[in-house]
Order: C-alpha cells, then sequence, then structure tokens
C-alpha cells in the first residue's frame, strides 16, 4: 500500500510485545495496573469513526510507553536471534514513522500553499475532507474555512457564502469521489486537482455567482 499510518499499539510498538510477556517481573504493581488494566478500556470507549488518521494507538500512548520501557529493560535476557528481531522490528518502523512524517508534512505544505494561492474568497471542506482545515494551518489568516459533512450542510455553507456577499468560493473534496455539484445561484467555473499524500488526491470545485 505505501506509506501511511501504523494502526495498532503493539504494531507501532514492537517493543511493547516484549514489556507484556516481561511486566509482571519488570513493572511495578501499580504501573502495570495502570498500563494493561485501563487497555480494555480504551479499546471498549475509545473513538473509531474517522480516526484512520492515527499513529499506532494514540488513546494508548501511556500504556505503550510503559511496555516499551519494560520491554527494553528484559531485551538482553532475551536469546540474541529474538533480541535482534525485535529491535531490528523496532528500527525499521520508526524508519517508517519518520519517512511518513516527512512526506505528510510537505504534502500539506504544498497544498496549504495552493489553496493559499486559489482566487476563491472561501473554501468549504466537503464531505471527507471537513478534517483537512487543520492541516492547513501556516496561511489560516489568507483563507476563510467551512466544513460540510453533508449534502445538507453544503447546502447551509453556500446559504452563508452567499449571505456574506462573497461571489466565490471553492468546494474541496477527494478526487474522483463524485462529480462537481450543480448549486443555485452559482456556476461551476472549473475543477482543479490538487495533489495532497500518496494515494489521497483531492480537487477543487470553483464557483461564481451567477
Amino acid at each position: 500500500r505505501g506509506l501511511d499510518f501504523v494502526p495498532g499499539l503493539f504494531v507501532a510498538s514492537p517493543l511493547a510485545v516484549v514489556g507484556l510477556v516481561a511486566a509482571r517481573g519488570r513493572v511495578s504493581a501499580p504501573f502495570r495496573w495502570a498500563a494493561l488494566g485501563s487497555l480494555p478500556l480504551v479499546w471498549l470507549f475509545q473513538y473509531v469513526g474517522g480516526a484512520g488518521p492515527q499513529w499506532g494507538a494514540r488513546y494508548a500512548l501511556l500504556s505503550a510507553f510503559v511496555l516499551v520501557v519494560a520491554g527494553v529493560v528484559a531485551l538482553p535476557e532475551l536469546a540474541v536471534p529474538v533480541r535482534r528481531t525485535f529491535v531490528a522490528l523496532a528500527v525499521v518502523v520508526t524508519a517508517f514513522g519518520a519517512t511518513w512524517m516527512v512526506v505528510r508534512t510537505h504534502g500539506a505544505a504544498d497544498a496549504d500553499r495552493q489553496l493559499a494561492d486559489r482566487p476563491e474568497a472561501v473554501l468549504i471542506a466537503a464531505g471527507e475532507t471537513g478534517f483537512l482545515p487543520r492541516e492547513f494551518v501556516a496561511r489560516a489568516d489568507e483563507k476563510r474555512w467551512l466544513a460540510a459533512d453533508s449534502a445538507d450542510e453544503l447546502d447551509e455553507a453556500v446559504a452563508i457564502v452567499a449571505a456574506s456577499g462573497d461571489g466565490t468560493f471553492g468546494v474541496l473534496e477527494i478526487a474522483g469521489h463524485r462529480s462537481a455539484p450543480a448549486i443555485a445561484g452559482f456556476e461551476l467555473v472549473d475543477v482543479d486537482p490538487l495533489p495532497f499524500l500518496p494515494g489521497a488526491s483531492l480537487q477543487v470545485a470553483s464557483y461564481r455567482a451567477r
């Protein structure tokens, strides 16, 4: 699949697996209960809708930290091949994460610059892109944003634009997700592609008042 977020506590933190096995002998009871006892509650109540973009298990970071420390302490007692395997996995995941951070940071910055330079007075992040305005903060004062998770909310956002007297706006969506919608009182000017991240291309449909 290529670069992307790595989900899961034990996938993102291989040494936590060692810590999980060795926790009883390496971590005092209060810390052990805090690290392990909270996990069922986290897994039961954590927010899962739309939470794909997360590294590891962001709701269990403290548990992961305690288990990794326990795993590092227990490494010298493992057989050499097993020890080297876990260390190699940890290095690979860390290198993958660092690379993904660079790619994501540059992708967001490049998209931010392109959006800030667009001529529309307002941009509307529609559908699954509703969370993206938070990624584009470097030039937040140069562009006004609205978010619309549904068709009804898009109509409300357009009404806000019209009431403000702005004659132009752009709708940001996932590329190829659907055709640019027809909007009463405005005409579709163009649809421009917006490269963002590997496997996640966007598009901006530009509208102006009739």
